[in-house]
């Protein structure tokens, strides 16, 4: 995740209305309705879990609960990544090497274009 120039309690509170829109869009009632023989089945052998999310979505993802936890004591930290070189290598991000002409059917002209404008080149 990046970091955030909101307040933390204005961004926990973003975070929690795109989530309930994405449920709302790809877990609420019409997709339900949609899979209703799935959610059925899955009720006759006692797995309640998708009917228990789509009722209590506002006791588990609300701000104040996702701003608790982020006020928590950190159990286990992960150590931040080492810093980023300058400057890539261009020649070494390239999976394959560049043949020139080698397997093309192109004319003198056209591969001068194409080393002329190419991209991440010296020109």
């Amino acid at each position: 995740m990046l970091p955030t120039k909101l307040p933390l309690p204005e961004f926990y509170t973003e975070l929690v209305e795109s989530q309930r829109v994405l449920a709302r869009k790809n877990l609420g009632w019409a997709a339900l309705h949609q899979c209703a023989g799935v959610v059925i089945r899955k009720l006759l052998c006692g797995q309640t879990n998708l009917i228990r999310m789509l009722w209590k979505f506002n006791s588990v993802y609300c701000p104040e609960l996702q701003l608790a936890d982020h006020r928590r004591r950190v159990k286990y930290e992960i150590s931040l990544p080492p810093p980023s070189v300058a400057t890539a290598q261009h020649r070494r991000l390239y999976i394959h090497e560049n043949r020139g002409r080698n397997g093309r059917q192109i004319d003198h002209r056209t591969e001068e274009f194409v080393n002329a404008t190419r991209m991440g080149t010296a020109g």
